[in-house]
C-alpha cells in the first residue's frame, strides 16, 4: 500500500508549499522505486529490466548500508562510496494533458543524471540544493500510460570532507497546474513590521506591511491576462488582509513579476518564544476563474545587527546561541526522516540553544520547517564561493526556496575552505546577487583567516571560525562590521567515558579536549558571552556526525565534536550548555558512580589495602602487577607515543601481554607495547598512564616490599592505588555547588560563571553520590544524584517522540527509542555494552539502530545493536496503515522488554504517482 505524507506537523516539503485544489496538484514521488547499486548500461531507457532491482522508498542513502572498511576514506566516515540507479513506473492522468507539469527533486547526493522515457532531462553535478524540470512541452511525456522516471546518482567524487551520503536522499515531487501558474519558489511573502512594538510577556506585537512579490509564468501558446489575489491568513485560516493587484498581461512564454502591498494591524511577531506563523494565499486569476493557488508560510518579525552591541530580534537584545551541524543521524545516514527534523531542533533548544548553522550547504528543506515553527533562527549556508553555472545556480536554488522562512537570519556565502581562499571577486558576485533577491538579511561568510584581504568589505556581517584572541582586533579593525562566532570550540568527548583510551579510541568526557584551533566548551563561549559587539556563536557541533574522527582514525567512524552523541543521547555537555545558556535550575553530576577501573595515586598508606601489590619481575622477566583485590594493571595501549590514560585493572590472565611489566628498579614496562608506566600530574589532576619511555622522572617508580608491597612514585609522597580516588564534577547555574558521598560532604565548590564545580581527588565508596546547588544568598536551588549500580538485569524501551504521543501511517515517519540495560533496580547500568535485537510486530518495520560508539562497525541497517555504555537506538516506523507497532527488544542475557507505539491515520495525505 502506498501513503502520502502528512501536510500538518512539519508542513510538507516545499518552500512555496501547494494546496491540492482543482487548479494545482502536488504529487508526492518517494514510493515503489526500484534501485540497483552500481552502474549499468542502459537503465535509462524505457523499456529497461528491473524486475529484479529492490523496490523501496525515498529519501534513501545507500551509502549508510555499506559496510565500514579501513581502506574507505576516513572523512566520509569508511563508508565506501559508488552509483546507483532508480527507477520509478508511474501513470500521468489523462487530466494532466494541456496543463502544466515540472519534476522537483528536492536533493541528490552528489552528481545526478535524470531521465524521463530515457530521454534526459538534464543533469545536476551537486549535492546539497533543490532542482527541477519542466516537463510540460517533453515530448517523452505519456499521459494515461506508463511513464519511467530514472536518475544516476554518483557519489564517487563527494563535495565534501564530511559524510554526506548518496543517492536521492530528499523528497521528489510532480506538480501538475494552469499553463498560467506561479513559478517554482516565485512567491516572496516579504514583511516588515511598521512602527513601535509593543510587548505582553514574551509575545511582542506589531503592525506590519506585507509586500508579496510573485512570479507568474505563461506556458500556453498564446498570451494571457491575468490578476492576482493575495490573502494573508492567521493559524485558524481568518483573514487579516487581502490585496487584488491589477490586471497583468503576459506573453507566450514570458513571465510576470507582479508587486503587491497590504497592511495589518496587532500582528503577533515571530520569536524565538512565540513562533507565531501566518499563510499568504496567491491565487491566480484568469478570466475571473481561479487557475492556480500556492499558500507560503511565512512570519513577520524585525531583525537588525548592531557592530557594538550585536543581534537584536523584535527590537530585544538577543545573544545567538547557535550549534553548527551536518545533516546525518545514526540509522538514517543523510535519508532524515521529516519529524526526526524537529525532534533534533526541540532537543537543542531543550538545552539552552536558539540557532542551528547549516553546515555547510543549504539543508534539508523540512529542516526549515521545524525551526521555524520550534522557534530556532537558522544560518543558511551557500556551499562554495564559486561563480560558475552551477555555483550561480545552488545560490539562486537557496534564496528563493528558503527566503520565506523566518527563522532564517543568516545568508552564508562559504565555510572557510570552501571560500576558495576568500576570493574577493567572487565574493562580491555572490553577494550582490543575495542582496538583489533579498535585501532583508545580511550576507556572511564563515572565516578561519583572511580577515586582512578585501573579502570582508563584501559581507554585512564577520564570521568568525575560532581564533578568539581576535575578536577585539577585528572589532577594532572593522568598527562599522557587526562580528559572530561563526564557528568555536569543537571540544571532543565521548558519552559515558571518564578516561582516554587511544586503544578504543575514545575521549573522557570530562570538558578538557580539543584539537590545536579549538577550545573546551567553557573556553569556547566565555569570551562571546563577555563582550556585546559579539553577535553570538556556533558551537561546533550539536550532533556528532559520520567521518572526521579528529584525533584520530580506525576503528572510529564517526566524530567527537558533538554535544549530543550520533544516535541522540545527550553527552555531559548538554548539561554544561543548559547551565550556561538556560535560565531553569540545573544540577548534573558526573561521572557515573560503579567502580572505577583505573588506577590512580593516592597519599602513601602502609594501612591503606588500595596501595598493596604483588609483584614477581624483573628487568628480565615480565609479570603482573596484582591488586589487593586480584585485578591486574593492565596497559592495553596501541600506540604508547600517543599514550593511555588511565592504566586499568581487569581480570588477571596470565595469557595477556598486556598486564605483562618487567622492572628495572625504576621503569615499569609494558611488554605488550613497550610504553612506561608514567605518571601525568597537570597541577589539578593527576592520572597514571601508559606512554612512551623518555627517561623522565615522573616515569620513576619504587617497589618496596618492606613497606606492605607499595608502589611509590617519584614524588615519594604519593603512591600507586588501586579504585581510589575519582574526579567529580557538577555543571549548575548556582552560585556554589556541594558533593556529599554516601551523605558525607566533601566540601562546597564555588561556580565561576560559564564553568563548573570540580572535585579532583573523591574517595570513591559504592553508594550515592550527589550534590546541591546554591545560589548567591546560600538557598539552595537544586539537587542530582548518581548511584553505584548492581549487575545488568534487563532492558527498558522508552519512546522519545518530542511533543507527541504517537506517528503518523504514512509510511515514513518514525520514532526514536532509547533501549536502556537496567539492573534490578530499574537504574542504568552505565558499563553495560550487550548486544540487543529489535522486533517488530503489527505495523511498522525496525528503520536503523545506533548508539553513539564512534568506534562501533555495526550496521547502521540492522534489528540489533549493541549498548554503549548502557545505551542504544533502534528506529522504528515507516507504517503504511494505522495500528500499533510492537516493538520487543531481547538479549540473552537480560530481561526482555515490549513497548507499544500508536500509529494514527495522518490528517492530510499527499496524492502520489
Amino acid at each position: 500500500m502506498r501513503a502520502g505524507c502528512l501536510v500538518g506537523l512539519l508542513v510538507a516539503s516545499l518552500y512555496v508549499i501547494s494546496s491540492v485544489g482543482a487548479a494545482r496538484t502536488k504529487y508526492k514521488m518517494d514510493f515503489d522505486w526500484r534501485f540497483n547499486l552500481g552502474d549499468v548500461s542502459g537503465a535509462e531507457n524505457y523499456y529497461f529490466d528491473d524486475d529484479d532491482w529492490r523496490v523501496l522508498s525515498i529519501p534513501h542513502d545507500f551509502v549508510v548500508e555499506g559496510v565500514f572498511n579501513e581502506t574507505a576514506d576516513i572523512n566520509h566516515g569508511y563508508l565506501p562510496y559508488g552509483i546507483g540507479w532508480y527507477r520509478k513506473h508511474f501513470t500521468m492522468p489523462l487530466d494532466a494533458r494541456n496543463k502544466a507539469i515540472w519534476l522537483v527533486i528536492d536533493g541528490t547526493q552528489t552528481s545526478s543524471k535524470v531521465y524521463l522515457n530515457g530521454g534526459l532531462l538534464g543533469s545536476h553535478n551537486t549535492g546539497y540544493t533543490s532542482y527541477y524540470f519542466s516537463l510540460t512541452s517533453n515530448p517523452n511525456i505519456l499521459f494515461g500510460e506508463e511513464n519511467i522516471l530514472a536518475l544516476r546518482v554518483d557519489c564517487t567524487n563527494p563535495d565534501s570532507w564530511w559524510y554526506d551520503g548518496g543517492g536521492i536522499y530528499r523528497h521528489v515531487w510532480i506538480i501538475v497546474s494552469d499553463l498560467v501558474h506561479v513559478q517554482q519558489w516565485g512567491v516572496w511573502a516579504n514583511s516588515a513590521v511598521d512602527g513601535e512594538i509593543s510587548r505582553q510577556g514574551v509575545k511582542a506585537y506589531a503592525d506590519a506591511l506585507i509586500t508579496p512579490e510573485t512570479t507568474i509564468v505563461n506556458e500556453d501558446s498564446k498570451q494571457a491576462s491575468f490578476y492576482l489575489i493575495q490573502e494573508m491568513r492567521d493559524s485558524e485560516d481568518s483573514l487579516i488582509a487581502s490585496s487584488t493587484s491589477t490586471s497583468v498581461i503576459i506573453t507566450s512564454g514570458g513571465n510576470a513579476t507582479v508587486n503587491q502591498e497590504m497592511s495589518a494591524s496587532s500582528l503577533s511577531l515571530w520569536s524565538i518564544d512565540t513562533p507565531v506563523m501566518y499563510t499568504l494565499r496567491t491565487l491566480v486569476m484568469v478570466g475571473g476563474v481561479e487557475v492556480d493557488r500556492v499558500e507560503t508560510p511565512f512570519g513577520v518579525r524585525k531583525i537588525a545587527f548592531d557592530p557594538s552591541l550585536g543581534f537584536f530580534l523584535n527590537d530585544e537584545s538577543v545573544k545567538v546561541k547557535g550549534l553548527a551541524n551536518h545533516q546525518d543521524f545514526a540509522g538514517l545516514g543523510v535519508a532524515v526522516a521529516d519529524t526526526l527534523q524537529t525532534w533534533r531542533v526541540q532537543k537543542l533548544k531543550e538545552m539552552g540553544g536558539n540557532a542551528w548553522r547549516c553546515a555547510h550547504n543549504p539543508p534539508n528543506p523540512e529542516l526549515l520547517d521545524a525551526c521555524d515553527t520550534v522557534g530556532f533562527l537558522v544560518w543558511d549556508e551557500n556551499h562554495r564561493n564559486n561563480v560558475d553555472a552551477d555555483g550561480i545556480a545552488d545560490l539562486y536554488s537557496m534564496l528563493y526556496r528558503d527566503r520565506n522562512h523566518p527563522s532564517i537570519v543568516y545568508w552564508s556565502l562559504c565555510n572557510e575552505a570552501l571560500c576558495n581562499d576568500f576570493n574577493t571577486a567572487n565574493g562580491q558576485v555572490l553577494s550582490d546577487i543575495v542582496h538583489s533577491v533579498d535585501p532583508t538579511r545580511p550576507v556572511t561568510a564563515a572565516m578561519n583567516y583572511g580577515w586582512e584581504t578585501k573579502f570582508p568589505t563584501v559581507l554585512d556581517v564577520v564570521g568568525i571560525n575560532y581564533n578568539t584572541g581576535e575578536y577585539d582586533i577585528l572589532h577594532k579593525e572593522l568598527p562599522t562590521k557587526p562580528i559572530t562566532a561563526s564557528e568555536t570550540s569543537s571540544a571532543l568527548s565521548d558519552r559515558g567515558m571518564y578516561y582516554m583510551d587511544s586503544t578504543g579510541c575514545y575521549l573522557s568526557s570530562y570538558d578538557v579536549n580539543y584539537p590545536s584551533w579549538g577550545a573546551t566548551a567553557e573556553d569556547g563561549w566565555a569570551p562571546v558571552d563577555e563582550k556585546d559587539f559579539m553577535e553570538g556563536s556556533f558551537v561546533w557541533t550539536g550532533f556528532d556526525y559520520k567521518g572526521e574522527p579528529t584525533p584520530y582514525a580506525w576503528p572510529n567512524v564517526n566524530s567527537h565534536f558533538g554535544i549530543i552523541d550520533i544516535a541522540g543521547f545527550p553527552k555531559d555537555a548538554f548539561y554544561l550548555y543548559q547551565s550556561m545558556w538556560g535560565t531553569s535550575p540545573i544540577v548534573h553530576i558526573f561521572p557515573h558512580w560503579n567502580t572505577p577501573i583505573g588506577v590512580s595515586v593516592t597519599p602513601c598508606s602502609t594501612t591503606s589495602s588500595q596501595q598493596k601489590w604483588t609483584y614477581s619481575g624483573t628487568s628480565s622477566k615480565a609479570a603482573q602487577i596484582i591488586s589487593s583485590d586480584g585485578l591486574c594493571v593492565t596497559a592495553a595501549c596501541s600506540s604508547p607515543n600517543t599514550g593511555c590514560m588511565p592504566l586499568t585493572t581487569t581480570q588477571c590472565d596470565a595469557d595477556n601481554l598486556d598486564q605483562m611489566f618487567t622492572y628495572s628498579g625504576k621503569l615499569f614496562k609494558s611488554s605488550s607495547n613497550g610504553g612506561c608506566m608514567d605518571l601525568w600530574n597537570s597541577g589539578t589532576n593527576v592520572y597514571v598512564g601508559d606512554y612512551k619511555c623518555d627517561g623522565n622522572s615522573n616515569q620513576n617508580w619504587v617497589y618496596d616490599t618492606s613497606s606492605g608491597h607499595i608502589i611509590s612514585s617519584y614524588d615519594t609522597s604519593l603512591c600507586l592505588s588501586s579504585h581510589s580516588h575519582v574526579e567529580v564534577w557538577v555543571y549548575t547555574n548556582g552560585a556554589s555547588a556541594e558533593l556529599f558521598v554516601n551523605g558525607n560532604s566533601q566540601g562546597i565548590q564555588q561556580v565561576a560563571e560559564n564553568g563548573h564545580a570540580a572535585w579532583p581527588q573523591v574517595l570513591y565508596e559504592s553508594g550515592t553520590l550527589s550534590a546541591i546547588a546554591y545560589d548567591s544568598n546560600g538557598n539552595q536551588l537544586d539537587s542530582a544524584s548518581v548511584e553505584t549500580t548492581g549487575t545488568a538485569y534487563s532492558i527498558a524501551l522508552d519512546v522519545e517522540l518530542g511533543d507527541r504521543d504517537s506517528i503518523y501511517a504514512d509510511s515514513q515517519d518514525i520514532a526514536l527509542v532509547k533501549a536502556s540495560v537496567l539492573d534490578a533496580s530499574g537504574r542504568v547500568v552505565p558499563t553495560a555494552a550487550y548486544t540487543i535485537t529489535f522486533a517488530v510486530d503489527g505495523v511498522g518495520t525496525v528503520v536503523g539502530a545506533g548508539n553513539g560508539d564512534p568506534s562501533c562497525h555495526e550496521p547502521d541497517k540492522a534489528d540489533y545493536r549493541t549498548t554503549f555504555n548502557g545505551l542504544a537506538r533502534v528506529i522504528v516506523g515507516q507504517a503504511s496503515a494505522p495500528g500499533t507497532i510492537k516493538l520487543t527488544a531481547t538479549s540473552p542475557a537480560l530481561v526482555s522488554a515490549t513497548i507499544s507505539i500508536p500509529v494514527v491515520a495522518p490528517p492530510t495525505v499527499d496524492p502520489t504517482l
